[in-house]
């Protein structure tokens, strides 16, 4: 019987201890506030957006994930810097005039589905934007939520489902809610950007019942940059890249080039090291909403399982009062 039941869990926490503990996410950039808390607001508009994720499509019980974040500045005007006699320094006026520190906040709704497991999120999000020039910002942000955690045994194949250890397995509630603690800082302005963030630092340790193994939620830590490349008035060419690191998976990183036409239209191409080749499209329509897909080509050993991943991305922009600030975008 025990080991029925260790088998049974290992089946439980291998998705935990080895598969995607986060979702995937081609389109990162759009989907910011979940990559990194410290994007909150960054962009100096409201910012609305929901999107959908349908992975490795054709194979059986792939991953699926929805999201809806909203986030904005809550003090319009900024708090203002100290005067120059307050804090002495190399650039006296470092803090002081039209620069301010901002304020945001927001928060995102995320659900996952892999395989039998289904893992709903929802996430408060604050953030505080510091300047360094008259350009260059620099944002510290945190995400605090709570996750719940569930199997479907209707979608697990059971050789035998009258199985005594299995019944009384799934008797024990196979479902855990728990808290969850998100961090980053994400240096900024016109021409280009810089983060790190890390996801899952509390770490939790997930049970089901009284099964005598444990799976872990391990840190996620990323890094990303990009620059952008003014070509001419309405053309802009912007690189991009971030790296992915999970104790103990290796290092993971997606690189990408996208051309954008007159801050509306765009046309993107990542790779994803040993995976995929991607492609990606959007347009903004009337600097207020903004339509974005993205296809992505299976290139490493799932290629012959499935006919790539689809991922869209709708995003609607709200101009809030008294806000005169420009908007800054980052692909």
């Amino acid at each position: 019987m025990m080991k029925k039941l260790l088998y049974i869990s290992s089946l439980l926490f291998s998705a935990l201890a080895f598969g995607q503990q986060i979702g995937q996410h081609t389109q990162y950039l759009h989907n910011s506030l979940m990559l990194n808390p410290a994007t909150t607001g960054t962009d100096n508009l409201m910012n609305i957006t929901l999107s959908y994720r349908n992975q490795w499509t054709g194979m059986n019980q792939a991953p699926q994930t929805y999201y809806l974040s909203i986030h904005s500045p809550i003090n319009k005007a900024g708090i203002k810097g100290f005067k120059p006699a307050s804090i002495r320094g190399s650039q006296p006026g470092f803090l002081y005039g039209n620069r301010s520190v901002k304020p945001a906040i927001g928060g995102y709704l995320l659900a996952d589905t892999y395989g039998p497991f289904t893992k709903i999120s929802a996430y408060f999000t604050d953030a505080v934007q510091f300047p360094i020039t008259s350009e260059i910002q620099i944002s510290a942000g945190t995400a605090f939520g709570v996750s719940f955690l569930q199997m479907d045994e209707s979608k697990l194949s059971l050789t035998n489902p009258n199985d005594n250890t299995y019944n009384g397995f799934i008797s024990q509630n196979p479902s855990r809610t728990y808290l969850d603690l998100n961090a980053g800082i994400w240096l900024f302005a016109p021409k280009f950007y810089f983060g790190y963030s890390g996801m899952q630092f509390l770490q939790n340790k997930i049970y089901f019942g009284d099964v005598p193994l444990e799976g872990k939620l391990n840190t996620h830590h990323f890094i990303t940059g990009g620059y952008r490349f003014k070509l001419q008035n309405d053309l802009s060419i912007i690189t991009g890249a971030l790296v992915k690191y999970m104790y103990p998976a290796p290092i993971s990183f997606d690189i990408n080039v996208t051309v954008n036409y007159n801050e509306s239209i765009w046309a993107g191409i990542y790779y994803r090291n040993q995976e995929s080749i991607i492609l990606m499209l959007g347009y903004e329509f009337n600097k207020m909403m903004m339509l974005s897909y993205s296809y992505d080509i299976t290139t490493g050993h799932l290629s012959s399982y499935n006919s790539g991943s689809h991922e869209i991305v709708i995003s609607v922009k709200l101009k809030t009062s008294k806000n005169k600030a420009p908007a800054i975008k980052f692909f």
